[in-house]
């Protein structure tokens, strides 16, 4: 991969966590502080089943979060081949909750009150961002590997 190529998709990495990771990222974590408080408040402190049931869903998401992020911040030294199980088995959840979260009304609101720009907004915080971040680092690693392979073929 040329210079420009690599800076480039520095650039492409960059931008997308800026806009499409980081506010996924904290609605997370303002909902998961939100959780927790809101259950102890409500429950005097007492952990019972419902709490570690709801507690588990709700860390599938961070799983998947913590995950992409991992692939954003080691994206240069990786290869397909080279990402770790629990790597791909973190995005394969997250892109079970972006296609869960982000396609029951398709590409239009579901009332009229609601209109598309905020629908939108709405669909890329919620699992249509990371969606798309997960797509383009696995494109450009997968392109990083191809082009390593070029300038160093493997023996027959």
């Amino acid at each position: 991969m040329s210079r420009f190529v690599r800076n480039l998709c520095l650039i492409l990495v960059v931008v997308e966590a800026l806009i499409l990771m980081i506010p996924t990222t904290l609605m997370y974590l303002t909902g998961i502080a939100i959780s927790i408080l809101g259950f102890f408040q409500g429950n005097k402190g007492i952990l019972t089943p419902a709490f570690l049931y709801i507690a588990g869903l709700l860390l599938l998401p961070g799983y998947a979060l913590y995950s992409l992020w991992r692939l954003v911040f080691s994206y240069r030294s990786l290869s397909l081949s080279t990402i770790p199980i629990h790597i791909w088995f973190g995005l394969l959840i997250g892109v079970a909750i972006s296609v869960l979260v982000s396609s029951p009304y398709g590409l239009s609101p579901p009332t009229g009150s609601i209109g598309y720009s905020e629908y939108l907004r709405t669909k890329l915080i919620f699992g249509l961002g990371p969606l798309i971040v997960a797509i383009t680092m696995l494109l450009i690693i997968f392109s990083q590997g191809r082009s390593n392979n070029k300038i160093h073929p493997t023996p027959n």
